[in-house]
C-alpha cells in the first residue's frame, strides 16, 4: 500500500506525468514478453493492472 500512496503524492505534486508511468510499464512489457519466462503471462497481467491504477489515480486526481 506504501507504493501506491507514494505514487499518489507524485501525481498530486506533478513530480511525474502519466505518460512517464506509462512508457516505464511498457519498457517492463517488452522485457518481460522477450524473454523466455514461464511467468511472462502473469507480468503481463501485473503490468495490465499497474496501468489501470495509475490511470485511475490520474482520472481521481485529474491531472
Amino acid at each position: 500500500m506504501s507504493r501506491i500512496t507514494q505514487i499518489e503524492d507524485d501525481i498530486k505534486l506533478h513530480n511525474y506525468k502519466r505518460e512517464a508511468y506509462h512508457n516505464r510499464l511498457a519498457k517492463m512489457r517488452s522485457n518481460i514478453l522477450s524473454g523466455n519466462s514461464g511467468a511472462s503471462s502473469l507480468l503481463d497481467e501485473a503490468i495490465d493492472a499497474a496501468e489501470i491504477v495509475i490511470d485511475t489515480l490520474f482520472s481521481r486526481y485529474k491531472k
